[in-house]
């Protein structure tokens, strides 16, 4: 795109981001900008900012924030109820542009890097931030102890590469995604093709790597339902992965065969023999769903009266 800045100058700007599907644990982003009319320094302020919160909560605890090798950020927290651990590590690096100042900072719940560079007219200078992301489910117990070491060796592989060996190896896993589960139907609609495979993405993008977890309400889209899984996974997903990958489908029903006892405990609760699959459930497989819905307790007792 060409953009035109309240003083009248003119820059050329590309905007790129990969969440790999290649590699799991690795993202990048890239802004590339080229000055028309003068040169120019670029000030860019970026970071692992964890006060994210769902809903207003805040789910984790406040962890380690660090600096590794005056070049990577780093930040970890553990989650306040299933006490996982995440680990956060990005680094960036500067293409055709002359660097005039970096420098880190820290807050609370927050990390940030600020890199200042110039580029010259015409001449195309970009920004890369490449990151890693990785969970205590990741590794052994044995292994923890080496996270601080495993973790950024694997962000120094992806600067070494850069962004667009990261891209390029994504964009192959989806191709070969692609050509293997892609659905077409007859219509004189390009949309309602596009829309089908708009859908067959979000579904690919939510499902779990293995049967710890499965698909959550809302999905990757919504903070509702804190995560958690509802039969309609079963109902409305589960058939889609039986026709598409077989393989994907015996993983959502393993999430529910690991929780086979919770299933029978539920059953019995209700009066029931044999299972009885929560209508909410999470981690360990237990009812979840609350016993009061979201309502006006008092006007409701008073209007009873």
């Amino acid at each position: 795109m060409c953009w035109r800045s309240p003083n009248g100058k003119r820059y050329r700007l590309v905007f790129r981001r990969t969440v790999s599907k290649a590699d799991i644990h690795a993202y990048g982003i890239r802004v590339e900008i080229c000055p028309l009319d003068e040169e120019y320094t670029v000030q860019i302020v970026t970071g692992i900012n964890a006060r994210m919160t769902n809903a207003g909560v805040q789910n984790f605890y406040d962890g380690n924030k660090r600096v590794l090798d005056r070049r990577f950020l780093y930040l970890d927290q553990t989650m306040t109820q299933s006490k996982v651990t995440l680990y956060h590590c990005c680094g960036t690096r500067v293409e055709q542009g002359t660097i005039d100042h970096h420098s880190f900072g820290m807050q609370r719940r927050n990390i940030e890097e600020e890199t200042c560079f110039r580029v010259n007219i015409g001449v195309t200078g970009a920004f890369e931030k490449l990151a890693v992301l990785y969970t205590s489910r990741d590794f052994q117990k044995q292994e923890e102890t080496q996270v601080m070491t495993l973790i950024p060796e694997h962000l120094k592989s992806l600067m070494a590469e850069g962004y667009e060996r990261l891209n390029r190896k994504s964009a192959e896993s989806y191709r070969n995604y692609w050509e293997m589960h892609d659905i077409q139907v007859k219509t004189d609609s390009d949309k309602i093709q596009l829309a089908l495979r708009f859908a067959q993405y979000h579904l690919q993008a939510m499902i779990p790597v293995d049967n710890r977890s499965s698909i959550a309400a809302k999905g990757l889209t919504g903070e509702g339902y804190k995560g958690h899984v509802f039969w309609d996974t079963e109902v409305f997903i589960l058939p889609y992965f039986l026709f598409c990958e077989p393989h994907k489908a015996k993983q959502l029903l393993e999430y529910r065969i690991n929780r086979i006892d919770q299933a029978k405990k539920n059953a019995e609760k209700n009066g029931y023999r044999g299972i009885m699959v929560p209508w909410e459930s999470a981690e360990k497989g237990n009812e979840e769903t609350p016993l009061f819905a979201n309502m006006d307790i008092l006007n409701n007792f008073s209007e009873s009266q």
